[in-house]
């Protein structure tokens, strides 16, 4: 027999990041919060190998499903362990737990995007460059020397 009320309680046997407040069993928001980005990573990582990268041999393939994987699941981690953190430090549960959660996944974002700047929102306004290289038309080029 179905249950008349939609939203009531189902039974199921896994942990929900809000089955309990902020600060309590962290290491469950943690895994949970890995396993959302786990599996957004493999999703993504079929995709670029069915459909963009095209990898041909089991090693290749590999190292495009953990190019998706492993920094996804860094970014969950992170952003459980930081936001948490955070709060226990902060004794609140307040918006900005979450927002400097985001702001320490922005490094892992720009690991995931290959480019370190794009994701460091502190960097936001600059561009990283080395020596060697310098600015014309928009673009980074490689300086040219005479040495």
């Amino acid at each position: 027999m179905l249950p008349l009320d939609p939203l009531a309680e189902k039974d199921r046997n896994y942990y929900s990041y809000y089955d309990t407040p902020d600060g309590q069993d962290v290491q469950k928001k943690i895994m949970v919060t890995t396993r959302y980005g786990l599996t957004t990573g493999f999703f993504l990582g079929t995709v670029d190998v069915l459909h963009y990268s095209r990898a041909v041999g089991f090693s290749n393939i590999i190292k495009r499903y953990m190019r998706h994987m492993v920094p996804l699941g860094m970014i969950g981690a992170t952003f459980a362990a930081v936001a948490n953190g955070v709060q226990h430090a902060r004794e609140k549960d307040d918006m900005l737990n979450y927002f400097v959660g985001g702001m320490a996944c922005g490094p892992l974002a720009g690991i995931l995007l290959s480019h370190l700047p794009r994701g460091a929102a502190g960097r936001a306004g600059s561009r990283h460059r080395r020596p060697d290289q310098e600015r014309r038309g928009g673009q980074w080029l490689r300086a040219h020397t005479d040495a």
